[in-house]
């Protein structure tokens, strides 16, 4: 068999490759990368609540500890109506004069007091104005905060009531209305933002881990090649047996480098959990970051929207292409970056010669998210379905089309298909070229002058 010995290579490529001081040092530095990041996701906004949403802080007792004595209120025309009393504050109105005076007596002083300044009435909207002492060990902002949002509530159901609304229609009357503004059939501006980074993303994300193994592949191959290692190695199996080997022990240890940052950055986020999104949760501080309930109901909107822009997130069939494809997409380009470090004797030639292979994954890299983002603003529909089967483009351009539903399932099967065949023909090449060239020294040779080559030793 002409690849006998292929696993032989895998073994030896993957354990040498595990074993080298670059592959640690980089899983080590990313791997640190992803689980600050992951932390981070989770802590930063335990961090950012202030001090009752603290990491660490008892939130009850710490809101029990800051009970606001006593809340001041200006009114700027007489209300027509009184706010309802709040648990442990009592409620002191002042007068304009008085004002100023105790706004720089609750800056400056050493007592849990708020100052409340109501402007408006009458034709004009209400405007409310809260001031805390600058201390937060007096009064932190958070439990400030809290307040507002109860006194403000107070405020809105006293509005109501003095209106003539009933207490049963409260609920009804000061229910959040949402409204969205798009074209039937059409797209939300979410969607539309979702649509133009998400393929600009997925495409780098892949671009990078394609062409960063494909590369890795090249020079190993070069390396031996200029080391004569490669002489010592088809003594023992078949040249063809070697770029086979080396393929898939390379993609073996991609899918271990990768199966090592999906642990690392799982187990980073769980272990953080408690101190950041379940803290948050927990504590309250949900209501501060998303606001009135206006806003949470806005933000949930946002999320909904976006989870019908990525139908394909959570369907296993579709992740499942994706993973082929990208598969596919290595294998074909792995190949290349193969017949690529075969042509060459030196290592310093390398270089130049994968810039036309580079050059090559750029340009499918590009077609595969520009024209969806000109499509933003135009029609661009034949140049993307082009994106999905052209062999240099789909292995970047798929994965975001499969996530968005951009494109059916049988479309999907025939890019596939046409992938799989382009990989089938590139490895059909390789194998006529390969055992060819991989003992030839001189300059570095182009793909038309391997073909010759490879003609002649027929």
């Amino acid at each position: 068999m002409r690849i006998k010995g292929w696993k032989q290579i895998l073994s030896f490529t993957y354990l040498q490759t595990l074993k080298s001081k670059a592959f640690k040092t980089g899983t080590i530095v990313i791997c640190v990368l992803i689980a600050l990041v992951c932390a981070a996701i989770n802590v930063l906004p335990a961090v950012f609540s202030g001090g009752d949403g603290g990491i660490f802080g008892d939130d009850g007792e710490q809101t029990e500890a800051q009970n606001i004595s006593t809340l001041y209120v200006y009114t700027e025309n007489e209300l027509d109506f009184q706010l309802s009393p709040i648990k442990n504050t009592a409620f002191e109105n002042i007068t304009k004069e008085q004002l100023e005076t105790k706004l720089n007596e609750i800056t400056s002083g050493d007592k849990a007091e708020m100052l409340l300044t109501v402007t408006g009435g009458g034709d004009k909207n209400y405007s409310l104005n809260f001031y805390r002492p600058e201390n937060e060990e007096i009064l932190s902002r958070y439990t400030a905060e809290e307040f507002s949002y109860e006194v403000t509530d107070n405020f809105t159901k006293a509005l109501y009531l003095s209106i003539g609304v009933s207490e049963e229609d409260l609920p009804l009357a000061m229910a959040d209305v949402n409204s969205n503004v798009t074209v039937y059939g059409g797209e939300s501006e979410i969607q539309m933002v979702v649509g133009q980074l998400l393929p600009m993303v997925v495409s780098i994300i892949f671009y990078m881990f394609i062409m960063l193994y494909s590369q890795q592949i090249a020079q190993s191959i070069a390396t031996e090649k200029s080391s004569r290692v490669i002489e010592l190695l088809i003594t023992s199996c078949r040249p063809l047996a070697i770029i086979v080997g080396k393929i898939a022990g390379t993609l073996l240890v991609c899918i271990t480098q990768t199966a090592i940052f999906g642990a690392v950055g799982t187990a980073a986020f769980l272990l953080t959990a408690p101190f950041g999104v379940m803290n948050v949760v927990n504590s309250g501080v949900v209501d501060e970051i998303t606001g009135i309930a206006g806003e949470a109901a806005a933000n949930t909107d946002v999320m909904g929207e976006i989870s019908t822009s990525v139908p394909g997130l959570f369907d296993p069939l579709a992740i499942f292409a994706i993973i082929i494809t990208v598969i596919l997409g290595f294998l074909f380009f792995a190949l290349l970056a193969g017949l690529v470090g075969a042509g060459v004797s030196r290592l310093e030639d390398l270089a130049s010669s994968l810039q036309p292979l580079i050059l090559l994954a750029v340009a499918g890299f590009m077609l595969s998210y520009i024209p969806p983002a000109v499509n933003f603003e135009g029609d661009m529909d034949a140049v993307i379905t082009f994106s999905y089967f052209f062999p240099i483009s789909s292995p970047f351009a798929l994965p975001s089309a499969i996530l968005m539903g951009k494109i059916d399932g049988l479309q999907t099967l025939l890019a596939i298909v046409f992938l799989a065949a382009m990989v089938f023909l590139a490895a059909l090449l390789t194998a006529k070229v390969y055992e060819v060239i991989i003992l030839y020294t001189g300059k570095p040779l182009k793909l038309t002058q391997m073909i010759k080559m490879a003609k002649k030793s027929n």
